[in-house]
């Protein structure tokens, strides 16, 4: 301990940093803080990756134990410590900036250090007494940044999945209801901000249902096929260096167990360390995903508690002014457009010309004019008659 006592001192390769005493991240981890400051969110903001980086830890633990790599008193501490960590301890202690550089390897080692100094309690031993019990020999034994890190990734998109799933599915649930509920009441569609030709709002909140089904449809294949071939027990670059030739199989083997995830290793391991694709097309649709939302109310971006909030407190209460929507059909200069079959082209647009420059509705000037009896408007009017294709009869 310094003589402050509210510090330690660690050492690396660079030197020694004081490292506040209460801290159960190390020297590696300070370094990190102190280089990346630029999102200014910790990754302790994601705590499915700090349960991923744990469970990873475990099953990494668990192989080497097996194999004889790793004495049962530092597997048991190591075991303890992950088993906190995936309950909710210690996620405050994950500090570095979620945007680095270096792929992930300062996420890696506030891991592996945060484990090593809670398993270093465990063992009776004081934090930063490394010679006990090592960030880098133990815990992160037979691994490397650039499997442990993606595949942790991978890990922690898996858990939070099912929420996603059921998140969506609550909303397009809510979405269908109201699409039978308003199926009578008549409205305005719209095209580029401006109004075209009627619809009911039971066909709107309807479509809303089916674009979002498509997402959810895919999303349920997507993740399974794209997140569950993991990388780990390449080490650096794929070919399993620093490694024992049975320890792949049997840390993904304890990794599936530990997850509940249908985990398998990937065929080749080089090429599933160098490619990102499948987090690219992930990504892509969680964005197409987003994209639709965004379309249906405006602003919103991601998917959090959106979808969870969109239908509390919007969906499943909002409510229809039938008399307003019908009031809004019958002064829109888009119902021309549904009248022109039956007075012709040259009515409508000189219809549609006099309502805009005089303000006056366009089902007032047809009445006017003369050029539909009302037997006709009602008829064309119904919104069984508005809502869907329709044969028109020829006129005289």
């Amino acid at each position: 301990m310094s003589s402050a006592a509210s510090f330690r001192t660690e050492n690396d390769l660079l030197g020694a940093l004081e490292v506040p005493a209460q801290a159960y991240y190390g020297i590696q981890t300070l370094r990190a803080v102190n280089n990346f400051r630029l999102s200014g969110v910790p990754i302790s903001h994601y705590p499915k990756l700090v349960v991923g980086l744990a469970m990873v830890k475990q099953a990494a633990a668990d192989a080497n134990r097996e194999l004889g790599h790793l004495s049962e008193a530092k597997h048991a501490a190591i075991s303890e410590a992950c088993a906190r960590l995936i309950r909710g301890d210690f996620h405050e202690e994950f500090v570095v900036d979620m945007i680095q550089g270096g792929a992930g390897t300062s996420t890696n080692m506030n891991a592996n250090e945060v484990i090593a100094n809670i398993a270093l309690e465990a063992m009776g031993h004081q934090k930063g007494e490394y010679q006990y019990l090592h960030p880098n020999d133990d815990v992160n034994m037979a691994q490397s940044t650039n499997d442990a890190y993606p595949t942790a990734i991978r890990l922690g998109l898996l858990l939070g999945h099912d929420a996603l799933l059921a998140s969506l599915d609550s909303l397009i649930q809510a979405f269908a209801a109201k699409g039978e509920e308003f199926n009578h009441v008549l409205k305005m569609g719209r095209t580029q901000l401006q109004d075209a030709v009627p619809m009911t709002l039971g066909q709107e909140f309807r479509a809303f249902a089916t674009t979002m089904g498509e997402d959810l449809a895919r999303l349920k294949t997507l993740a399974p096929e794209l997140l569950t071939e993991v990388n780990l027990g390449g080490t650096a670059i794929g070919t399993g260096i620093n490694a024992d030739p049975r320890y792949q199989a049997l840390a993904v083997q304890r990794l599936a167990l530990i997850s509940g995830q249908p985990l398998v290793p990937a065929a080749d391991l080089i090429e599933a360390t160098s490619d990102m694709g499948a987090f690219v097309l992930f990504s892509g649709m969680l964005k197409r995903t987003a994209v639709k939302l965004s379309k249906i109310c405006n602003d919103l971006r991601l998917l959090q508690r959106a979808m969870d909030m969109l239908r509390e407190h919007c969906i499943v209460g909002i409510t229809a002014n039938e008399a307003r929507c019908r009031e809004l059909v019958e002064h829109s200069i888009g119902l021309v457009t549904a009248l022109n079959p039956y007075i012709g082209y040259k009515n409508a647009t000189r219809i549609a010309r006099i309502a805009l420059e005089s303000g006056r509705g366009v089902l007032e000037l047809v009445r006017e004019e003369g050029l539909l009896d009302e037997a006709m408007l009602a008829d064309i009017l119904r919104p069984e008659n508005m809502i869907a294709p329709r044969l028109v009869p020829l006129k005289a």
